[in-house]
């Protein structure tokens, strides 16, 4: 790793990248060569982090909101934005989405992205939710579940037992409830985890 490049990013990028965020919390933290392109688009809370050589990009019709506690490993990647490439009139890099196309990507408190995920514009990750290394989300992953696969649509609890579910969203002040976890869990098909 290069000393200078590692100074550069902590003390200099970082600090340029504060200033340009849409709203951005304490202790922010982008790992060794990330990248977070467009700024202005993302509304980042307290407690931020990403591994080394991550890539964040969006766009006005993609904007990007995450909450408190998130951490990215490694070499993940967010991208925001699409083309509709059913445009007719010229080139697809010059078109720009019908506003009902326009969807956000909005990861909620607590999350753990593995290593090497993609998330993708209309990615909805709820609160607690782990995403195994290698997935890929375009879509809601439902609060307090492990979500895997590409693109990742096999879900299973994080907890097997409600006691501890309760001890946690009590301790962090979660705005869920046990009850309202499992009825969405239910809803979406979470399957339990074994012990």
């Amino acid at each position: 790793m290069n000393p200078f490049a590692v100074l550069f990013n902590k003390l200099i990028y970082r600090s340029i990248l504060r200033h340009q965020l849409q709203r951005v919390g304490d202790r922010f933290r982008l790992g060794y060569s990330s990248e977070l392109l467009q700024p202005h688009f993302f509304s980042i809370g307290n407690n931020f982090f990403t591994g080394p050589h991550c890539y964040l990009s969006t766009n006005a019709f993609s904007p990007v909101q995450i909450g408190n506690d998130v951490m990215f490993g490694p070499y993940c990647k967010l991208i925001g934005g699409n083309h509709d490439y059913t445009y007719t009139k010229g080139a697809l890099a010059l078109n720009e989405l019908p506003r009902a196309e326009q969807k956000e990507i909005l990861i909620e408190n607590g999350v753990w992205v593995g290593a090497c995920t993609v998330i993708l514009t209309g990615a909805h990750i709820g609160e607690g939710a782990v995403i195994g290394a290698m997935g890929l989300v375009n879509h809601f992953v439902p609060p307090y579940t492990i979500a895997v696969g590409v693109p990742a649509k096999r879900f299973f609890s994080r907890f097997t037992d409600d006691r501890d579910l309760e001890e946690l969203l009590s301790n962090i002040g979660s705005r869920y409830t046990v009850e309202m976890i499992k009825r969405v869990q239910k809803t979406h098909a979470v399957q339990s985890r074994r012990g």
